[in-house]
């Protein structure tokens, strides 16, 4: 059984050091995929297909820390967030959450399961008061057939996320801890430029993988 001495730990001070002395101006910080994954798909339909999705939709008012869904349900819809912000995590059998996702206003979200028909397989929880349309799955699976367009920009969402994440496994796997920060400042400036309202507890930090 392998054991953890105090000295393994590093002090925050040298992180820091390292940080300030490394030029990381070459940092490929997968920014393109990142954006492409927070899209706005409400805002990039047409007046025409924003109408058409919103007639098959309902609107529900969540209050924060309200669940939307959890591991388990059955996944009969797909969500996009009206107002405030989803957060979509995984719990592991020790019962540690794992932040995965926040889900902006405009973003859509639960496609994951819906094509499989199967349950789901995290959670998502109403990060503070919050606002989302919910679209059953065979409306929804009408209203893309019907609108080629509308198809694309949700399969092109999806593909954005999944380079996303793919990018995050390998920073895991092969950046150090100076790199890994930077990479996550990098994408939290892309909030603050896109104008997106970011902000989290300090137990919401704690629990993300960088």
């Amino acid at each position: 059984m392998s054991t953890t001495t105090r000295s393994s730990a590093r002090p925050a001070s040298d992180i820091t050091a390292n940080i300030i002395g490394h030029d990381f101006s070459n940092l490929a910080d997968g920014g393109d995929a990142w954006s492409d994954a927070h899209a706005n798909f409400l805002s990039s339909l047409s007046q025409q297909e924003t109408q058409d999705l919103l007639q098959c939709s309902r609107r529900l008012v969540l209050k924060p820390r309200d669940h939307l869904f959890r591991a388990g349900d059955r996944s009969s819809d797909v969500y996009i967030v009206s107002g405030g912000c989803i957060r979509l995590f995984q719990v592991s059998s020790t019962g540690k959450e794992t932040i995965l996702w926040f889900s902006f206003p405009g973003e859509i979200f639960g496609m994951a399961e819906l094509w499989r028909g199967s349950d789901r397989q995290i959670y998502a929880v109403a990060n503070e008061a919050s606002q989302v349309y919910s679209i059953r799955r065979s409306d929804f699976t009408s209203f893309l057939g019907t609108h080629p367009e509308a198809a694309m920009k949700a399969i092109g969402i999806l593909s954005a996320r999944v380079r996303t994440l793919g990018h995050m496994l390998v920073g895991l796997a092969s950046d150090n801890v100076e790199t890994r920060i930077v990479r996550l400042l990098m994408r939290f400036a892309s909030y603050i430029s896109s104008s997106k309202p970011f902000s989290l507890t300090r137990l919401e930090r704690s629990k993300i993988r960088f």
